[in-house]
This record gives C-alpha cells, structure tokens and sequence, in this order.
C-alpha cells in the first residue's frame, strides 16, 4: 500500500505492506465492484472522514483516527513489536537516536509485524 505524501499522517509518502486478511478483502471488494477504478465503488471519495462519518453514523457510536491508530498501537505492543516498527506502521517521524540506526525504509522489513497484527485482530473478533 502505497499513501502519498498528501495523504499521510507526517505528510510524508509511506509504503506498506498488506496483510493476507486485508489482500483478500480487497480482493474481495474488487469483485463486488465489478473491477471499477476505485476500491469502494464508481468514484473517488475524496477526503477520508466523510468515509469515517458515513462509518459512524451506521456504527451508532462516535469513533475517530486516532481511535483506530491507537487500538493499532496497543494490539501490536502487547504482541512485543518492536516499538521502532509501531512507529513506522503509524507513519511516525524517526526521532531520537536510536531511531537514527534502526533503517526501517524497506517495507519487507514490516511484513511479519503487519500479519501479526492482523491476526491479533481476527483473534480479538472472533472472542
């Protein structure tokens, strides 16, 4: 997953790997739409809290970003990730020394972190 610098938490461009549960969703989606353009259908949505509003609304509850970067954080830190990589998953400017030396540019370097997390969340759905 690509997220170009004017969409990014830090305004600069990050790249993600996906987790096989977010792959297949997309798959998925890809299908339900018949192949269109865009992932959620016919056009582009522009600005992603409108998305977020139209979610709230059906949820019945208010949620926010920060919410969901937040619960993100802590299922990865109860799985022990290493703190360096939360950042960077959150898109998080490096500070710091030590984040000086850990390079973690290469989004392969994040790909055991993200399934990880993802099926923490699976696991938290199912219970």
């Amino acid at each position: 997953l690509t997220i170009i610098a004017e969409r990014s938490k830090n305004g600069e461009p990050l790249i993600l790997p996906l987790s096989t549960q977010t792959t297949e969703l997309l798959k998925r989606q890809y299908e339900l739409t018949g192949g269109l353009e865009y992932v959620w259908g016919e056009k582009y949505y522009g600005d992603p809290r409108k998305t977020l509003g139209a979610f709230r609304e059906r949820l019945g509850w208010n949620l926010s970003f920060h919410d969901l970067r937040r619960s993100f954080s802590v299922v990865a830190t109860r799985l022990d990730i290493n703190q360096a990589k939360i950042a960077r998953l959150l898109n998080h400017k490096a500070t710091g020394v030590t984040h000086g030396y850990q390079i973690l540019s290469d989004p392969e370097l994040l790909r055991d972190a993200t399934q990880r997390i993802s099926e923490a969340m699976d696991s938290i759905e199912e219970a």
